[in-house]
């Protein structure tokens, strides 16, 4: 038994264990918040467009399905044609160093997040993924703060498995012991006694492994996160990507030809754009690769004369505002 002048550790976080665990799912689930949020101010129906190719992949009649193609189609079309007419130079705006800067860095590496440079929901969906990654490291830095690891420079992971691969007693933890000392008071008439007892908390057990799992769950999260974020960054930056992927998807429709592969390009950077791209893409993701070759067709058949002349404006702008100098520039 302990000596009187002897300093205990008192241990009063049990109760809180079910709260820190709800408090974990709720962080994770802010990333989803604020793509929520964000996609109600693009002027674009996001969760409708997925909602209808899903109904696409599932329709039975062709009608419906041609019905779901057409709607989806039109949803993207209009966001898109919205997109190119901001694009469109005016004024002063138009000729400024700032806007020409932005412009550059837009169609080469998609650091400017503008709708005007059709790569807004881009970005806003790259942050939402570093916002999953940012979310996991964070969990892992609070889960060692709070297991009690930040002070010695480990890893509570890392340090359970080293245990556990030299064949020690892994379980043993300082912040859930298994048996503990118990303090409580019994009054006797008009004395009170105080009595220090050995005690036993199997809820640790319960607590121990589920600490474990959930260490090595974020622990993989964060990797994954890492994985997918390379993986968009590679699809959404790579202008000779994006141009293959649209041309192999309406390849397979026998939509386009080999005389018309340059077209696709300027279809791709002038009227898809990044913006464009991340959408099919999703709806891919969510309805397969042949209800987004279908949406493609729609996109292509679409861009007719006068989106193409909008597109070609907008390109030819650029470039010859590209070439002059700034004192050249009214």
């Amino acid at each position: 038994m302990p000596h009187v002048n002897e300093a205990r550790h008192m241990i009063s976080y049990y109760q809180w264990v079910p709260l820190i665990l709800v408090s974990q799912a709720l962080l994770y689930f802010l990333p989803c918040l604020f793509w929520r949020f964000l996609n109600r101010r693009i002027g674009l129906n996001l969760p409708s467009i997925i909602e209808a190719s899903r109904a696409t992949q599932k329709a039975v009649f062709p009608e419906t399905r041609e019905k779901s193609i057409r709607y989806v189609v039109m949803q993207i079309d209009s966001y898109l044609t919205a997109s190119v007419r901001r694009h469109l130079p005016t004024g002063a705006h138009a000729g400024g160093w700032c806007s020409r800067f932005a412009r550059v860095l837009s169609r080469s590496w998609c650091l400017a997040c503008c709708k005007m440079y059709g790569n807004y929901l881009t970005c806003c969906y790259l942050c939402m993924k570093l916002l999953y990654l940012a979310n996991g490291i964070g969990q892992l830095w609070m889960l060692d703060v709070f297991l009690g690891f930040q002070r010695s420079y480990q890893l509570y992971g890392f340090h359970v498995l080293v245990k556990f691969l030299r064949g020690e007693d892994w379980s043993q933890s300082e912040r859930f012991p298994r048996v503990t000392l118990c303090d409580f008071q019994i009054r006797q008439q008009t004395n009170v006694h105080r009595y220090t007892v050995q005690c036993v908390l199997p809820i640790n057990l319960f607590n121990e492994k589920i600490f474990i799992f959930i260490w090595f769950w974020l622990l993989g999260m964060a990797f994954m996160s890492t994985i997918n974020i390379v993986h968009w960054l590679t699809r959404q930056t790579i202008l000779s990507t994006q141009t293959a992927y649209v041309r192999r998807q309406l390849s397979s429709m026998d939509t386009i030809n080999k005389r018309e592969h340059r077209a696709t390009r300027e279809f791709t950077e002038s009227y898809l754009r990044r913006d464009g791209l991340l959408i099919v893409r999703l709806v891919a993701n969510n309805a397969g690769g042949l209800v987004a070759a279908d949406v493609l067709h729609g996109l292509w058949t679409n861009y007719g004369p006068e989106k193409r002349g909008l597109a070609d404006i907008t390109s030819a702008a650029s470039t010859s505002r590209a070439g002059r100098s700034p004192h050249e520039i009214v």
